[in-house]
């Protein structure tokens, strides 16, 4: 489970199985997405789904606009990732009336591609998130 900042706030054993090291280290899945060298991230993302990603991001600071955590996690992600920065740029939103499903591919933890599918409770402050295991 992710909070509404991709906070990993809960998760299970088939989860900590798949992204090992992820909850002994930086607990945030956008940072680690946007701000892993691209040499040593495990995730896979192609642009429509780093777009949606933070379009997702910016609908929820729509919600926070005046707290200062959100501020610096933005200010964080478009000083150190030009991809992110490019992306936040767009002034994309996702919320109510968009399709719901957001994926990424990773490899690693020694059980070969995996593919993630995000299913976005818009409106809600919590993402729910499902693992699928790909071919």
């Amino acid at each position: 489970m992710l909070s509404a900042r991709y906070d990993v706030l809960a998760h299970n054993s088939s989860y900590e199985a798949l992204c090992p090291g992820v909850l002994a280290g930086e607990r945030n899945m956008a940072r680690r997405v946007f701000l892993t060298p691209e040499c040593c991230n495990a995730y896979r993302h192609n642009w429509y789904d780093l777009r949606r990603m933070v379009g997702y991001l910016r609908g929820a600071y729509a919600k926070n606009l005046g707290d200062p955590q959100w501020k610096g996690f933005v200010a964080e992600l478009c000083s150190e990732s030009e991809s992110f920065a490019s992306l936040w740029a767009l002034n994309d939103v996702c919320g109510a009336g968009e399709p719901n499903e957001v994926g990424a591919e990773f490899g690693g933890g020694g059980v070969g591609d995996v593919f993630d599918e995000y299913v976005v409770a818009v409106g809600a402050e919590c993402v729910d998130a499902g693992v699928y295991a790909g071919g």
